[in-house]
């Protein structure tokens, strides 16, 4: 009996070592947890999440194309301020190698945006990434996520808590990219988080 007590407990470690962790003011993930979640949401016949590093500064998704040719991409990111008030996270990005298309960064981030905000919700909207996404702007090497237009972050902000939106107890500080995780602070919403932009 005792055997299997310590071969459950090794098995569950093992299990949840890469789970998110929960903090007072947010939540860890594991580079792993993320790079695990890239690869059920990317892999496929054209292409193959090769690796994520993240860094304090300037983390990397390595990606693999298969299809129309042959190329590997390196995107190059980093986390801008969020501003709350507007819903607006920001991503600044570069990418070296081939085929360094437009839609395919989209694709990347949104399911690196998508993992880190609600894990495995929305599918419906994910086997739609390859289309332009009117939630997202691309400005100069910058992707500005539109929360506010996200139909699943939508129903998160819109939320009912205590009888208020939950955008309007809570909000989010920042996202940081630290070596081997990446961590989204929350807290609590102020008048001026409140005061946010209409969708347009």
């Amino acid at each position: 009996m005792r055997h299997w007590t310590r071969k459950l407990a090794e098995t569950w470690q093992g299990l949840s070592a890469n789970l998110p962790t929960l903090h007072r003011d947010g939540i860890t993930f594991s580079e792993d947890w993320l790079l695990q979640q890239l690869k059920k949401r990317l892999d496929s016949d054209d292409l193959t999440v090769e690796g994520l590093a993240l860094l304090s500064h300037d983390s990397t998704l390595h990606l693999t194309l298969h299809r129309p040719v042959a190329a590997h991409l390196t995107l190059h990111f980093d986390f801008l301020a969020v501003d709350w008030p507007q819903r607006r996270l920001t991503l600044r990005y570069h990418a070296t190698g081939q085929s360094a298309s437009t839609s395919l960064v989209k694709r990347a981030f949104v399911n690196l945006l998508l993992s880190t905000l609600d894990y495995g919700s929305a599918p419906h909207l994910l086997r739609q990434l390859t289309q332009d996404l009117d939630w997202i702007d691309v400005q100069q090497q910058q992707l500005v996520f539109h929360l506010n237009r996200l139909p699943s972050a939508q129903r998160w902000l819109e939320r009912p808590v205590f009888g208020q939106p939950l955008a309007a107890r809570l909000a989010i500080r920042s996202l940081n990219t630290s070596p081997g995780q990446l961590r989204l602070r929350l807290g609590r919403a102020t008048p001026t988080d409140t005061d946010k932009e209409k969708p347009c």
